[in-house]
């Protein structure tokens, strides 16, 4: 998303976090994000 990105340079140039302190997260499953959903979103998000 571009707000992370704009985040991720942010934290970086004010020094805020260093390259090796920030981690790239998986893509969450389907069960996962039925956790945090309705079925009938996640459904429409992930077809």
């Amino acid at each position: 998303m571009k707000k992370f990105k704009g985040l991720h340079s942010y934290l970086l140039n004010k020094r805020i976090l260093s390259e090796s302190e920030i981690v790239e997260p998986s893509m969450a499953d389907q069960s996962n994000l039925i956790t945090a959903h309705t079925q009938r979103y996640v459904k429409a998000i992930l077809n």
